[in-house]
């Protein structure tokens, strides 16, 4: 059963439900939406249900409810009492609290296994820690499983089973459903955004098109975990990019294409798909589009990359640098390694201001501003940090928010 089945089946189901199943409609709304969008969530499932009989009642109900009790004051959370028993809590990114909370209840489930013998689903099982929209559909599985239907148990072994290693033949099985997958609702798009030190509107100059990995795996590989065998995972990839470029060389894609920064793996700049692509590039996007690659691509294989960032150089194509960390530019300093532009992710692990990390990491950054990109920014705190450290272009959600407000 596809997810948009289950969903559909879902709110079939509740509008023949008794009362008390309101919190289930609004967490299968929710799980629609973040679908729908795009916008992140993580959530914590509790399946109280799932409890054995001996832990339902008495002294370990009243652990586990004492410790999500925070769940239900804070303002960051929301939470869904499901008919069964089952207790979900929704936040945005990063979910500090519910990971601590998801500590305290795993404790607590551990603690009472070792007293009484071990729960048969175990721990793990009763304590679920999803991220939205990548695992919609177990979410819904949950929702049905709580609604007692039938279609639960079609989705729910096959989701509740560990992941399949990743082979050979599963990448072959995945390569062809990509072919026939419509890429187009796991596509993100930011306009990296120019802040002038006058204030002012965001000013436009690039836009990011990035798809969500963990989607496309999602809805291709729902059995297997790809980081098995990171060497499949790298064909995977390489497969996802060539299937986006061959997306992007359709006319009306470069009719609509502006200047853009594209990640892409160096063997899909050196594919048949980016060869055509190129080809038919207009003119006047010559220079204005950058191709992204990650640290981890450039230190897995140097020449590839050497290689792929003299056709682009040809091209007449930006280099960008991502990186996530900032121990990531001493092994891979941008200036020696010819990198136009390096894009950095905003995050709780960057240095704090003032601190010789913080000195360290400006040294480490290019020091032209127009070489500079703070993304992922969702924040005010981001910008103010990113403005000390010498950014000037930004590109997330808050920079989206002030763009369209524009």
């Amino acid at each position: 059963m596809s997810a948009l089945q289950s969903d559909r089946a879902v709110l079939s189901a509740l509008v023949r439900s008794p009362l008390g199943t309101s919190d289930a409609v609004e967490l299968a709304a929710l799980v629609r939406d973040t679908v729908a969008s795009g916008v992140e969530r993580e959530v914590l499932v509790l399946r109280l249900s799932a409890l054995p009989a001996g832990m339902r009642r008495g002294h370990h109900r009243r652990l586990l409810e004492a410790a999500w009790a925070p769940l239900r004051s804070s303002t960051r959370s929301r939470c869904f009492d499901l008919p069964n028993g089952d207790v979900c809590a929704v936040e945005v990114p990063p979910a500090h609290l519910l990971a601590q909370i998801r500590d305290l209840l795993l404790g607590a489930l551990d603690g009472a296994s070792s007293a009484d013998g071990g729960a048969p689903e175990g721990a793990a099982r009763i304590v679920r820690h999803l991220r939205l929209p990548a695992e919609a559909a177990v979410l819904i599985a949950v929702v049905e499983q709580a609604l007692g239907l039938a279609a639960s148990s079609e989705v729910r072994p096959a989701q509740a089973a560990p992941a399949l290693g990743f082979t050979a033949e599963a990448l072959c099985g995945a390569e062809k459903a990509l072919a026939m997958a419509d890429l187009s609702p796991m596509l993100r798009a930011f306009w990296a955004c120019r802040l002038d030190p006058g204030g002012g509107a965001p000013q436009p100059l690039w836009e990011e098109r990035r798809i969500d990995v963990a989607s496309v795996c999602g809805a291709i590989l729902p059995s297997h975990d790809p980081d098995s065998a990171p060497w499949l995972r790298r064909k995977l990839l390489k497969a996802i990019d060539r299937r986006i470029l061959a997306g992007l060389a359709r006319p009306d894609a470069l009719r609509d294409l502006h200047a853009s920064l594209l990640p892409l793996g160096t063997g899909a700049v050196n594919s048949a798909e980016f060869q055509k692509f190129d080809a038919l590039l207009p003119a006047m996007l010559r220079g204005r589009i950058a191709i992204a690659f990650t640290a981890e691509e450039v230190l897995c294989d140097p020449d590839a990359f050497l290689v792929a960032r003299e056709r682009l150089r040809a091209g007449q194509y930006r280099v960008a640098l991502e990186v996530e960390a900032a121990a990531t530019l001493a092994l891979v300093p941008p200036e020696a390694a010819g990198f136009d532009l390096v894009r950095l992710a905003w995050g709780e692990g960057l240095p704090a201001l003032g601190t010789a990390e913080a000195r360290a990491l400006a040294d480490a950054l290019p020091h032209a501003a127009d070489r500079m990109l703070l993304a992922e920014v969702d924040r005010p705190a981001a910008i103010a940090w990113g403005w000390e450290m010498g950014f000037r272009i930004f590109s997330g959600r808050l920079m989206e928010r002030r763009r369209l407000a524009a």
